[in-house]
């Protein structure tokens, strides 16, 4: 998976090796899988852990998220916006 915020934008590599990117306000909109979400959820901590221990104080950063919903619109949406 990769993010990128100048894009707004994550790309995902699903495990039969196809490659879609999906842009973040409308996965905010429409949500999207779970397993996107899973691997969403897991970059961001990721994130976080490593800006908290740049950090030196070992606190967690305080992120908000929100659950996304699991529909074939919000894939069909996301993808229709990575088509040239």
């Amino acid at each position: 998976m990769i993010v990128c915020p100048l894009m707004a934008a994550v790309t995902y590599i699903d495990d039969q090796r196809a490659v879609r990117t999906y842009r973040l306000p409308l996965i905010e909109k429409f949500g999207c899988s779970k397993e996107l979400s899973s691997r969403l959820a897991y970059a961001r901590a990721m994130c976080d852990r490593m800006v908290a221990s740049k950090s030196g104080s070992g606190a967690a950063v305080h992120t908000t998220s929100q659950p996304a919903s699991d529909t074939a619109t919000a894939a069909a949406a996301a993808m229709a916006t990575t088509a040239s």
